[in-house]
């Protein structure tokens, strides 16, 4: 990889055929390439597309040709879903909408998979190569949640030039007509994403919305996953 200006470090995961699979920038979205051990030249292009790949989780062969799974957002900008690619075919294997956080060591055995969405609380099931489920695992939330009485974010997307997401947690008890506060919370650096549909509580917020504070944050044009 070559750039005037800026790379980022790239996963490189071994194949047993020597040659390797890579993940770069590619059109201003992140991309797994397979590419020759020795000389890193192109084989072939495993994704492309306008959404992005954030990892590699693993390959398996099940008889019917090499698998890469991974993590990505090609159904929807604000999640995280695991999929597999054999050739140039791509198969959703998660299905919950909301960020997908996987675990696996060897596919063959299946991966533990920690799931949640605005609003959801995360839950963890041990599944099957395939995404079906084994088993569940505990997930022990805190004996005083409930009486945070957290209430989910409102999404929130603003087209114009490009599409933005954002969220907002108004104050608990609006009334009408009254004008009130806003507090915006700002992060303008490349490679993060602060808006996704995953469980947040955001206790800062809580604190604020039950105050008549309304919060308010967006996530720009140089985001992580866009």
């Amino acid at each position: 990889e070559r750039d005037d200006a800026w790379l980022d470090f790239s996963e490189l995961h071994p194949l047993d055929d020597g040659s390797f699979v890579w993940l770069a920038l590619r059109d201003g979205h992140r991309h797994l390439d397979r590419r020759d051990g020795q000389t890193g030249a192109l084989v072939t292009p495993l994704t492309r597309g306008e959404w992005d790949v954030f990892g590699v989780a693993g390959q398996h062969d099940d008889g019917t040709g090499l698998a890469i799974y991974f993590i990505g957002n090609q159904d929807a900008v604000l999640d995280r879903q695991l999929y597999r690619v054999v050739g140039d075919s791509i198969t959703r294997v998660t299905k919950d909408d909301g960020v997908h956080e996987i675990n696996a060591e060897r596919l063959e055995h299946g991966f533990i998979d920690v799931w949640s969405a605005n609003g959801v609380l995360p839950s963890a099931q041990v599944r099957s190569v395939a995404g079906n489920i084994i088993g569940e695992l505990p997930v022990p939330h805190d004996a005083d949640l409930e009486s945070l009485k957290i209430r989910p974010m409102e999404m929130i997307t603003l087209t114009g030039e490009v599409e933005l997401h954002g969220a907002l947690l108004k104050p608990r008890n609006l009334e009408p007509g009254k004008r009130y506060p806003v507090l915006v919370q700002v992060y303008g650096g490349p490679g993060v994403q602060k808006i996704d549909n995953s469980y947040d509580p955001r206790l800062l917020w809580q604190h604020l919305a039950d105050r008549g504070v309304a919060v308010f944050q967006i996530d720009n044009r140089g985001s992580k996953g866009r």
